[in-house]
């Protein structure tokens, strides 16, 4: 994989091929699981504990960490930083908290709103509601 190219444009090939390259002894749980995820560079740059432990099966908190201190090094440029995902990675990667959300903005879209705070960093809005007091006279006096 050529690491002088940008992480956030890699294919999948790419981020199965830099897994393959990492001193873990998970690393074929690993590759087999960043191909049946198909996870792309953009998507490597979201993936943690969490993920790791549940979707990835890396049994051992060694090796968890391990593979994330190699991904925060490829976080090296502004664009792998601050990831911008379009709505169907961010539903692919948190699709238990957006199915709970989507039937609420039909039903209760205020509390839907209210809601966004729960999705992780780079999945909210840019600006949530209630942090200035325009959009507090908006959530009160505008239905």
């Amino acid at each position: 994989v050529d690491l002088s190219k940008d992480s956030t444009t890699w294919s999948v090939d790419d981020v199965v091929e830099w897994a393959a390259n990492l001193e873990v002894s998970s690393s074929k749980n690993l590759t087999t699981a960043l191909r049946k995820y198909g996870v792309t560079g953009s998507i490597l740059m979201m993936v943690d504990m969490q993920d790791l432990e549940e979707d990835f099966e890396i049994k051992s908190s060694i090796e968890r960490k391990k593979i994330l201190a190699a991904i925060m090094s490829l976080k090296d440029t502004e664009a792998e930083k601050h990831v911008i995902l379009g709505f169907w990675e961010v539903t692919a990667l948190n699709r238990q908290e957006v199915h709970y959300l989507l039937p609420l903005l039909y039903g209760s879209p205020r509390w839907a709103l209210w809601q966004l705070g729960s999705l992780p960093e780079y999945a909210r809005p840019e600006q949530l509601l209630g942090s200035d007091w325009v959009s507090w006279f908006q959530w009160i006096f505008i239905p």
